[in-house]
Parts: C-alpha cells; sequence; structure tokens
C-alpha cells in the first residue's frame, strides 16, 4: 500500500470513529432524557442541547424519535451480545461461564431499571410498541427495519447463550437437553425476575440473586447422580 492510500485509509478509519462516537453521544443523550422526562416528552431539539450538538447533526443520524429510541434498544443488544460472546470464548467451566452470564444479566438489568421502569409506564411509547409490533402501515420502514435487527440482536444472544448449555453437555457437566430451549427457558427465568422487581421493591444483592439462580437452574440441567448444593436427596 503506498502512503497515499495509506493515508486515505487512515483519514476513513478516524471519520469511521467520529461517526461512531457522535451516535453515541445522541444514543446516551436520549437516555439521558427518557429517564429524566419520558418518551413523550422527549423531542429531537432536546437531545441535540443535551448532546450538545446542532439538531441538523441528530437528524443526520436519526431520522425521527422513534427511530432513535429504536437505536437505542439496538445499540444495548449489541453491546450485550459482545459481551456474552466474550465470556463464552473465555477458558472457564460450562458452570463458571453460565454464573458470569447471569450475573452480567442482573447487573445490566439494574443499571437499566430506571428507564425501563419509565418505558414501561409510558403510554405514547407502549402504543409505538403495539403498532411496531403489529407491522402496520403506520410504521416507518426504518422503523420495521430496526425493530427486526433488534429481534436479529436477541436471537445472537440465545444462539450464543446457547453455546455454553451445548459445552457443558459436552463436557458432562450439564444433562442431555435442548440447548435453545433450555436458554429460553433461563432467558424467561431471569426475565421473571427482572419484572418481579417493579412489583416487590424488597431484593437481594446481586451476589446472592446469582448464587440462587445458578441453583435453581442446575437442579434442572445438571446431571442426575451430580449432587447440587441445596437440592433434596
Amino acid at each position: 500500500m503506498n502512503l497515499e492510500k495509506r493515508n486515505l485509509t487512515q483519514r476513513e478509519e478516524r471519520e469511521a470513529r467520529r461517526r461512531q462516537a457522535l451516535r453515541q453521544a445522541i444514543i446516551q443523550a436520549a437516555e439521558r432524557l427518557l429517564i429524566r422526562s419520558g418518551y413523550a416528552a422527549l423531542t429531537m431539539d432536546d437531545v441535540a442541547r443535551e448532546a450538545e450538538i446542532s439538531k441538523a447533526t441528530v437528524y443526520h443520524y436519526f431520522r425521527s424519535k422513534g427511530d432513535l429510541v429504536l437505536e437505542l434498544f439496538v445499540y444495548y443488544f449489541e453491546k450485550f451480545y459482545r459481551n456474552i460472546f466474550r465470556i463464552r470464548s473465555e477458558a472457564k467451566s460450562a458452570k463458571e461461564k453460565l454464573k458470569e452470564v447471569i450475573t452480567y444479566f442482573l447487573r445490566v438489568s439494574r443499571e437499566k431499571e430506571t428507564i425501563s421502569r419509565v418505558l414501561m409506564v409510558d403510554k405514547f411509547f407502549l402504543k409505538k410498541m403495539r403498532i411496531l409490533a403489529g407491522e402496520t402501515n403506520r410504521s416507518s420502514k426504518r422503523e420495521k427495519d430496526l425493530l427486526a435487527e433488534i429481534k436479529k440482536q436477541r436471537e445472537k444472544i440465545i444462539e450464543e447463550a446457547s453455546r455454553i448449555i451445548e459445552e457443558g453437555m459436552a463436557r458432562g457437566e450439564f444433562r442431555s437437553i435442548d440447548k435453545l430451549l433450555a436458554t429460553r427457558l433461563i432467558e424467561a427465568l431471569l426475565q421473571g425476575l427482572v419484572h418481579s422487581r417493579f412489583w416487590n421493591p424488597s431484593r437481594f444483592s446481586l451476589e446472592k440473586e446469582t448464587e440462587i439462580l445458578l441453583e435453581f437452574i442446575l437442579l434442572g440441567i445438571g446431571q442426575k447422580n451430580e449432587e447440587v448444593k441445596g437440592a433434596c436427596p
């Protein structure tokens, strides 16, 4: 590669990093505003002020606040996938990886609990999501594409996590079971716990929650002849 081409590539890389940093700044500004004011009160003007950039720049990256909020979810799911991939790639037992996944899920759910509460009670946001889920003509193509991307990222997370179950079966740590079904059941258990926090403010520490959940899960997928702490004889 000659000097001119190398300099062009470096400029392109810097520009790509700059654009990515701008998108992330806008998304983070929107998240802060959602927590403070909710979806209905969110405006692109407010996002621009919060991010300390021009409204034109916000619209350059996001066409509407609906797009922006959906992009926020895409960002969450992409980050979540990267961390699940990192955990699965570690040189640990499947049980240790499963424990780390549970801890990570519970920690993120606590960090994002405020915004989850806001969106769960925001009637304008819920109406928007019902429209999107129904894929009516009232949804823009971009919104439908973003919703499809969210679903795609979620399935990638499920698939990556299921490989931990598969590893555990191959090593004899877990009994033979449908890996995808087991992963979806574990996800449902974790989501159920997170949802219950909206109605029951009392909770254990993150470490205790992880311990209890892991023990509960292993009673279902652990080897039948394996002694699990706390299991009934």
